[in-house]
């Protein structure tokens, strides 16, 4: 089809891509959401586009502003909120948002969001799924205290990311969580 085929050229002028943006045909729209040289206000246009297909594509183009990213952290379609929260330069409040999803998946991707603040890592250290928990393990900015809690927790792999990244953070070797071993786990020891 001539239409994607002019859409997905990096070379389209931006004035072209926001005509090929009003498209009927949600393929169309699609490519233009995903074209690097899509202007912003196309895409903060695009991130309210009924098909979900396109949402998903503008979650990806590097390009959407921090605004958009915003809407689409409230998207119907969880495909597009997993995406969102993968954003490195999404929002702090997007963030928080999402960290409340009632999707697990949705969650596990903003707690390996680089970008998440403490508090929302902190708040999804008590998350019910054993694999946002670990996430937030994992998590390179989470702090001591929280991954001391973590070191607790009732799933062996929560317990193994929280005294791996203790012993980062400490830089001290498992050997200085000799009370947490004693305590759960003996074959630790």
């Amino acid at each position: 089809m001539r239409s994607v085929r002019i859409a997905r050229d990096a070379d389209t002028s931006p004035d072209v891509l926001e005509q090929l943006a009003a498209h009927y045909r949600p393929s169309v729209r699609k490519v233009v959401a995903s074209n690097p040289n899509t202007p912003a206000a196309v895409l903060t246009a695009l991130v309210r586009d009924d098909n979900r297909t396109v949402r998903r594509a503008a979650a990806w183009n590097p390009n959407t502003p921090a605004a958009a990213l915003t809407i689409l952290s409230a998207d119907t379609d969880q495909a597009v909120r997993v995406r969102v929260a993968r954003i490195r330069n999404l929002p702090a409040s997007a963030l928080k948002t999402l960290a409340g999803d009632s999707s697990w998946q949705v969650r596990v991707r903003v707690a390996r969001n680089r970008n998440t603040p403490v508090a929302v890592l902190t708040t999804l250290a008590a998350d019910e799924y054993w694999y946002v928990r670990m996430a937030v393990a994992k998590h390179p900015n989470t702090p001591s205290r929280v991954l001391t809690k973590l070191a607790d927790d009732t799933y062996r792999d929560v317990r193994i990311a929280a005294l791996t990244a203790l012993t980062q953070h400490t830089r001290r070797p498992i050997g200085h969580f000799q009370l947490l071993r004693e305590r759960r786990w003996p074959w630790l020891s």
